[in-house]
C-alpha cells in the first residue's frame, strides 16, 4: 500500500471506528444466562422480562455503566480522526493518540469481560446475585467494543508510521 492510501484512507477510518464505538456504548454489554435473561446496555439500561418497573428501576440505579468509557474514548479517537484529515500535519500525532486511545478502549472492554458482574452492577446487586456465581455473558455491544477498538488500533499505529510522507512502502 502507497502511502498517499494510508493518507486518504486512516482519517475516514478512525472517524468511522471512533463513532462506531461511540454507538456500542448504547448496545447490549451484559445478557442473563439464568431465568429472564436481563440485558444491561453499556450505558446502564435494564430491560427484564416480567420485572416490575420499580425492581429495573433498582438495577438500572445500580449499574457501573462501564460504556461510559468507550463513548468518550470514541469521541477522542472521532476528533483525533478529524483533525488528521483536516490538518496534514498532524497526521502523525493525532493518529498516534488515536491508536493509544483506542488500545485503551479494547483494554477496558476486555477488563469489563474478564468481571462482568462487577464493571456491570455495584456491590449491592453482586451481593444479592451470590458473588461468585457468573449470571451474565457478554453481549454484542461489547464483544464489537472490543472488534472496533483493536481496528481501530492497528488503523492509527499504521497511520502514524507511514503517514511521515518518508516511508517507500
Amino acid at each position: 500500500m502507497r502511502t498517499t492510501d494510508l493518507r486518504k484512507w486512516c482519517p475516514p477510518i478512525l472517524l468511522v471506528g471512533g463513532l462506531v464505538l461511540f454507538g456500542l456504548a448504547f448496545a447490549t454489554w451484559g445478557v442473563g444466562t439464568q431465568g429472564v435473561q436481563p440485558t444491561v446496555t453499556g450505558l446502564g439500561k435494564v430491560s427484564v422480562r416480567g420485572l416490575t418497573a420499580d425492581d429495573v428501576a433498582f438495577l438500572q440505579a445500580h449499574t457501573g455503566r462501564p460504556g461510559l468509557v468507550s463513548l468518550v474514548l470514541g469521541i477522542v479517537i472521532a476528533i483525533s480522526a478529524v483533525l488528521s484529515w483536516w490538518r496534514t500535519e498532524l497526521h502523525r500525532v493525532a493518529s498516534a493518540v488515536a491508536a493509544i486511545v483506542a488500545l485503551a478502549t479494547a483494554i477496558w472492554a476486555m477488563l469489563t469481560v474478564w468481571s462482568l458482574e462487577s464493571k456491570l452492577f455495584d456491590a449491592a446487586v453482586n451481593d444479592a446475585l451470590g458473588g461468585g456465581s457468573s449470571v451474565l455473558r457478554p453481549g454484542w455491544g461489547l464483544i464489537g467494543t472490543i472488534v472496533v477498538a483493536g481496528v481501530c488500533a492497528v488503523v492509527g499505529v499504521s497511520a502514524a508510521t507511514y503517514l511521515t510522507g518518508e516511508a517507500k512502502v
